[in-house]
């Protein structure tokens, strides 16, 4: 079994750049081994407006609400565009797999990976209205029947919409699986959420970043840490993930765009762009601009 450790923060590339990946991504500049996958959404589908789904082990546009756009990107010149019909509840989803995995997987997938880091960038316009439910979610896939064996949610507070949470859940009892399926919620044990204590601005680029780290063998030492713009903002420890199973790691991430109840007040998008997931911590994108020049005088 491969335990992967963290390690020093990865370096972006600048906001300004036009490049398709960022320069540690798998196609970038300079490749970086402990990054997994990137998409900044600068490859397309059939179509221009299509995200390249062929990237991701599930994709769901969700009949063209979930698609490729050049009106908004933090990297690049494109990110995905996730539109809300009024009423609406999902809006579109994808998944990615990596490592050993009872499903296909295509990014190492002879290794098991106890420990992720997974980082996008989230944008509300500044009318938008309300706070959807779902984001993301680092997961354990445990069989083909999708049974899980742990998830992290990374979510909003049903209560306070406007502040995410992370929300760590165990689908293992007494060191056997006991989930049978996806979402299977009368079998997970739920761990304890903790909010952050930031609130989701309106209007801006906000990077999110997670990290989940399994706990070892016997005890309960694993973690689940939230980052906003760089800063941790929410943190738990001492947590029992999986208790002595261990027939597989981490191996699916998925973003997800759903807003429980009633759904969306009115007709309205989100954006995502410059995802990366890592084995070291990935940071945020570099956004200054480079100095002016100080040894320069008028003519």
């Amino acid at each position: 079994m491969i335990k992967i450790i963290a390690a020093s923060v990865l370096l972006g590339f600048s906001a300004y750049s036009k490049s398709s990946d960022e320069s540690f991504c798998p196609t970038g500049e300079t490749p970086n081994p402990s990054v997994l996958f990137c998409d900044s959404f600068e490859t397309n589908g059939s179509s221009a407006s299509d995200i390249d789904a062929s990237r991701y082990y599930d994709f769901d546009n969700d009949e063209g609400d979930l698609i490729r756009t050049d009106a908004e990107a933090i990297h690049g010149g494109h990110a995905a565009r996730v539109l809300w019909q009024a009423g609406e509840v999902s809006a579109g989803a994808f998944h990615v797999n990596f490592g050993r995995s009872p499903l296909t997987s295509v990014i190492q997938q002879n290794s098991d990976f106890r420990e992720i880091f997974w980082r996008l960038y989230l944008k509300y316009p500044s009318d938008f209205e309300g706070y959807p439910d779902k984001l993301s979610r680092i997961t354990v896939m445990a069989n083909s029947n999708w049974a899980q064996a742990m998830i992290g949610h990374v979510w909003a507070n049903s209560s306070r919409r406007d502040h995410l949470q992370i929300d760590p859940a165990s689908g293992i009892k007494n060191n056997q699986l006991v989930t049978t399926k996806w979402n299977d919620f009368a079998n997970l044990s739920w761990l304890g959420a903790i909010d952050s204590d930031v609130p989701m601005p309106k209007g801006e680029w906000v990077c999110v970043e997670a990290r989940v780290k399994l706990n070892d063998s016997g005890t309960t030492n694993g973690e689940f840490q939230l980052y906003t713009n760089g800063e941790l903002t929410a943190s738990k420890s001492n947590i029992d993930w999986v208790g002595n199973w261990d027939n597989y790691a981490l191996n699916a991430i998925f973003v997800s765009n759903y807003w429980n109840g009633a759904g969306s007040p009115k007709v309205q998008s989100r954006y995502i762009d410059a995802l990366v997931i890592a084995t070291q911590r990935i940071g945020c994108l570099e956004t200054r601009k480079p100095n002016p020049p100080t040894d320069v005088t008028a003519q």
